[in-house]
This record gives C-alpha cells, sequence and structure tokens, in this order.
C-alpha cells in the first residue's frame, strides 16, 4: 500500500510539474512565433505600401530590366524579399531580387516558378516553405507576388523552442529527484502509522486465537454433557464466525505486507473455476437456487492457483448469500481479446443499480439486515479484491436491472 500510495504521489507530482513544462514552454514559443509573424507582416505591409519595394529604392534600381538581384535592401526594413509580377495569364513580366538572398537557394527561374504555381494554385497570401508571401493586383490586371525570406526567423525559433526544451527538461528531471526524495519523508509517518496498524492486527488476531479456541472447547463439552441449547450453539457459531475474520484480516495485512503471491505457475483456470463453483451446487440447491455455469474450457492462466481458487470460492458465496431466494447465481469464464474474464452474477431487487465498486472497502455493508440474516462480516470482497490486485487484475461490481454482476479481468 505504501508503495502503491508513493506511486500516485510521485505520479501527482510530475503530472502537475509536466503541465507547468507544458504551459510555459509552449506559451513562450507560442509568443515567440506570434511576434515572428507580427514582425514578417509588419515588413510585408511596408512592402505593400510602397508598391512592392523598400522605402529607399529608387525607380530606377527596381530591376525595370528584370535582371535579379540589382535591387537595393533597406537598412530601415530588415529581411531578405523579392518580388515577381505576372500577367493576367500567370506569365512572367518582371522579377525584383534583393542581395541578401541566397543566390543559390533562390534563383530567378525558381522565384518564377514559384510564383507561376502559387498563381496556378489561385493562392494570394502564406508560407510556402520558408518564405511568406502576399499579392498585389494591378489595374491593368497583372499580379505582384512579394516574398520575405523567413528562414533566420524560423532558425531563431528553432533555437529558442531548443534552449526552453532544455531547460524545461532539466527542471523536470529535478523535480523528479526533489520528488523521489521528499516522498519519502512525507509518507515517512503513513508508512509508520500503517505499520503499526498492521501489527495491531496481526497480534490481535493471534491473542483471539486462544480464547476463541477455549470458549468454542468448553461449548462443546457442555453438550457433551448433555447441558447443550440454543445458547451454546450460538456460542460455537460466534466463534467460528471471529475465527473467519481475524483469519481474514491476517490474510489481508500480509497481502498488503507483499505482493501476497506465493508462487506462480501456470494452470487451467477452467478446471479450477468449475471446481469451486460445483463446492455450492449443495448450497443452492437446498435453498432452490440454480447454479449456472458456462465456463470456456482449457483456458490457461500463470498465478497463484490456490488464491485464484480462494477468489472464485468467495465471489460465489458472495452471490449465494446475496442472491433473491428461488432464483439464480451465474458463473461465466472467457477468454476475450487475450483477456480472461471471469463474471459472477445474481439477481438481487433489493439491490440499487448503479456502481457497487464500495462493497470492497473493508467492513462495509450496504444492507445492515441483510448482512446479519447471511451472516457475513463486511471484509470477504475486501479479501477479493487483494487478490486481484495482488494479480495485477481489475475488479468491477455493479447492478444493472436488478442484476448484481462482479466482474474480474486478468
Amino acid at each position: 500500500m505504501i508503495k502503491t500510495l508513493r506511486r500516485k504521489f510521485i505520479i501527482t507530482a510530475m503530472s502537475v510539474a509536466f503541465g507547468v513544462f507544458i504551459l510555459l514552454v509552449g506559451g513562450i514559443n507560442a509568443i515567440n512565433t506570434l511576434n515572428m509573424k507580427h514582425y514578417t507582416l509588419e515588413l510585408m505591409n511596408i512592402l505593400k505600401e510602397n508598391g512592392g519595394v523598400a522605402p529607399d529604392m529608387s525607380g530606377s534600381q527596381s530591376n525595370s530590366g528584370g535582371i535579379w538581384g540589382s535591387g537595393v535592401y533597406s537598412d530601415s526594413l530588415p529581411g531578405r524579399y523579392f518580388t515577381v509580377l505576372l500577367d493576367e495569364n500567370g506569365e512572367l513580366v518582371n522579377t525584383v531580387g534583393n542581395p541578401y538572398v541566397d543566390s543559390q537557394t533562390m534563383t530567378p527561374q525558381k522565384a518564377t516558378a514559384l510564383a507561376e504555381q502559387l498563381f496556378a494554385q489561385n493562392k494570394k497570401s502564406g508560407y510556402k516553405g520558408t518564405f511568406r508571401f502576399d499579392t498585389m493586383s494591378k489595374n491593368d490586371g497583372r499580379t505582384l507576388y512579394l516574398f520575405i525570406d523567413c528562414k533566420e526567423n524560423f532558425q531563431r525559433a528553432g533555437i529558442v523552442l531548443k534552449i526552453t526544451l532544455i531547460v524545461g527538461l532539466s527542471g523536470l528531471l529535478m523535480v523528479l529527484v526533489l520528488t523521489l526524495f521528499f516522498s519519502k519523508i512525507v509518507l515517512k509517518p503513513i508508512e509508520e502509522s500503517y505499520a503499526k496498524q498492521k501489527r495491531f492486527i496481526t497480534d490481535a488476531s493471534h491473542e483471539l486465537k486462544t480464547p476463541l479456541t477455549v470458549i468454542a472447547a468448553s461449548a462443546e463439552v457442555i453438550e457433551m454433557e448433555g447441558n447443550g441449547s440454543e445458547w451454546t450453539e450460538s456460542i460455537k457459531e460466534e466463534c467460528k464466525r471471529l475465527a473467519e475474520l481475524t483469519q481474514k484480516l491476517v490474510f489481508l495485512a500480509k497481502m498488503e505486507e507483499s505482493d501476497g503471491l506465493n508462487k506462480k505457475m501456470e494452470f487451467c483456470i477452467s478446471d479450477a473455476v468449475e471446481e469451486e463453483g460445483k463446492v455450492f451446487l449443495p448450497v443452492c440447491q437446498a435453498q432452490n437456487k440454480r447454479l449456472i455455469a458456462s465456463v470456456q474450457p482449457a483456458i490457461t492462466y500463470n498465478g497463484d492457483e490456490q488464491l485464484i481458487r480462494r477468489m472464485v470460492a468467495l465471489l460465489v458465496d458472495n452471490a449465494v448469500k446475496y442472491s433473491d431466494p428461488e432464483t439464480y447465481v451465474e458463473i461465466m469464464l472467457e477468454e476475450v481479446n487475450k483477456k480472461i474474464v471471469l463474471k459472477i452474477s445474481n439477481p438481487s431487487k433489493s439491490t440499487k443499480d448503479g456502481n457497487l465498486d464500495l462493497l470492497f472497502e473493508r467492513f462495509y455493508r450496504a444492507d445492515e439486515s441483510h448482512n446479519s440474516a447471511t451472516g457475513g462480516h463486511g471484509i470477504g470482497l475486501s479479501v477479493v479484491k487483494a487478490i486481484v490486485d495482488a494479480h495485477k487484475g481489475k475488479i468491477t461490481a455493479k447492478c444493472e436491472n436488478g442484476i448484481v454482476s462482479f466482474t474480474v479481468v486478468f
């Protein structure tokens, strides 16, 4: 239990830290990306306001002859850009380059092909590779494509992303180390208290065993002497119930102290379920109840066979006790998608529809009078859950349309 609690503590702390990490890294990079887009948009607007050239680019330098790279770069307009002018049919009219555009990366031929491709796709603005593009429509039907090289911006954004990831992951690693260290300190009082509780249960159970044996033996002696009565019979029954209760408490303490598995081995769980179910056949017949078994044959499972048998017996016993008079108890075992599914159900009109997982809590009683009449003490299903947990399985309980079902999945 303490290991599980510590694991949950660490997972919760790391989940919170990871959430903060995502928010910080995502927020920083989102803001950086928005700033980059805003910067590029402002640059594009300046170019559009000046007819596709930088503010200090003169008409004679605007590459009227279509020679690539003769445009003038403006210090007041940082960035690398070029334009391509197409006629109404998408044919090249003119290109204007910028000396800061890498001529090996973007040549006049590549620029023309890029603009013609966008024209054919009827794309007016957006991103194409590392280039941000926009268009200007001329009065004579021609279209001017403006391109800004954002490669440096993308590189800077990548650097910011790497830095934030490295810093964030380093922070997460530090949080993990601190959480592992402090989890022991935080949970130490709980661990000590829980150890005392388990020790008390074990010691009390052993201390009760002797007086219970003496009381039961004394009642039997009284009966042998011919003085037996309903009171001596009641004493024996209560001694038996208390002995079973102490045994189950000790069993639970041992299960929680370790994984509870004595030995794991491959065995036929189909045979185990059938055999444990047949034990209750006389009890069902005596109560005019039907025992329905639908067990898929030859299903094998790697686990503690004795514990699995005990689990099945407790579930069937619970179903027999709490099923409505003259109804039935159904046992079903099958293999579904490589999972072993055991389902035990019984009709119970007094049980409300819904989730019944609270039944696995120790000493929980859904109906006090019902439990008293059947002799239950509210711990059998806790033992069942401990066995299922030890085998890394899952158990659920629910009531639907008056049918109570316990489903175990391994």
